[in-house]
């Protein structure tokens, strides 16, 4: 999928983030974002945020599998 406007733009600084908060700073900066060290910090701890909630999402769905059996 070809990348479309800022959102786009923002899952590709996600999957950054979650890889290495210092090498996605360059990789940002390198697409053209100025962020500020709080910036970052605020992004990996949202990227970290919906990674639990997804596997909270998942943990549930589970659970409602085995009940159904």
């Amino acid at each position: 999928m070809a990348p479309r406007g800022h959102d786009m733009n923002l899952g590709t600084a996600l999957q950054l983030l979650q890889e290495s908060t210092a090498s996605a700073s360059f990789a940002l900066l390198a697409h053209g974002f100025q962020l500020s060290l709080r910036d970052i910090r605020d992004a990996a701890e949202t990227a970290a945020s919906y990674r639990m909630a997804m596997r909270g999402r998942r943990a549930e769905k589970e659970a409602q599998v085995v009940l159904e059996r």
